[in-house]
């Protein structure tokens, strides 16, 4: 392994949201304006490693009935994504889940055996969401069954920000949810965080103060990521649901 590790990132897009309320990304703005979003996944790669962050949504049947309507070409389905730039399941040393949202680990099960890095605040919440929060689980208590179920024997549990590889480090990012957390990647042209909803969109981190995320389980805990991060030495972002993300098709 050289002695600085660098990496390279592949965003897929593996399902999108055609008429997600704007103010699901911006907190009180854009109200009733409907914008599409993707769903991404990305893939780490380098230093004979090759790692997952996140595994998408269900199906559109599902997303329907459930959730928000999607879309998901065959080519978006995510094997196909992955199997797109050379990548299967077999070649994939372990996973993480930003958190535990059904639109970012629905697709766990396709991944038997491997280890997948999560918060432990993350799972605490997730097995006892507040009400408000129980359909973005999938959880039992809306007679559904999680689909972080089947990972559970798989997790394994941070807190904080432990460097899980050389070049690799995990950063907790609460306010979108307990125990969201981000990727900080070592690239040869410096460090890319994979932000899934703590920074969902380029917007929310760029403007002026940064702008107030639509969904939140705690205000202060969001800010003070914020204030988290920008302490942090120079490092550029890969927001969760931001289609600009896809302008690239490998980082950097």
């Amino acid at each position: 392994m050289a002695e600085h590790a660098e990496y390279t990132i592949h965003p897929l897009e593996v399902g999108r949201f055609t008429d997600r309320d704007k103010s699901t990304i911006t907190y009180l703005k854009g109200i009733g304006e409907k914008h599409n979003a993707p769903i991404l996944i990305f893939v780490i790669k380098g230093e004979g490693k090759t790692i997952l962050v996140d595994t998408g949504a269900s199906d559109p049947a599902y997303a329907e009935k459930y959730h928000l309507p999607i879309v998901q070409e065959d080519k978006m389905k995510i094997l196909n994504a992955l199997g797109g730039i050379g990548v299967t399941v077999d070649k994939i040393d372990f996973l993480i889940n930003t958190h535990l949202h059904w639109d970012h680990c629905f697709n766990n099960n396709l991944f038997p055996g491997k280890k997948i890095y999560v918060q432990k605040s993350e799972f605490n919440f997730a097995m006892d969401p507040w009400p408000v929060f129980r359909s973005a689980y999938d959880h039992y208590k809306v007679n559904r069954t999680p689909p972080w179920e089947c990972s559970i024997p798989n997790f394994e549990f941070v807190d904080g920000d432990p460097e899980i590889l050389p070049g690799i480090k995990l950063i907790k990012m609460a306010g979108h949810s307990p125990g969201s957390q981000g990727v900080m990647v070592d690239t040869s042209e410096g460090k890319y965080l994979i932000c899934g909803d703590a920074i969902p969109a380029y917007e929310t981190w760029e403007l002026p103060g940064h702008e107030m995320i639509g969904v939140f389980t705690n205000m202060d805990e969001q800010m003070n990521t914020y204030k988290k991060l920008e302490a942090m030495e120079e490092f550029h972002i890969l927001p969760g649901h931001d289609k600009l993300v896809l302008n690239k098709s490998v980082y950097p």
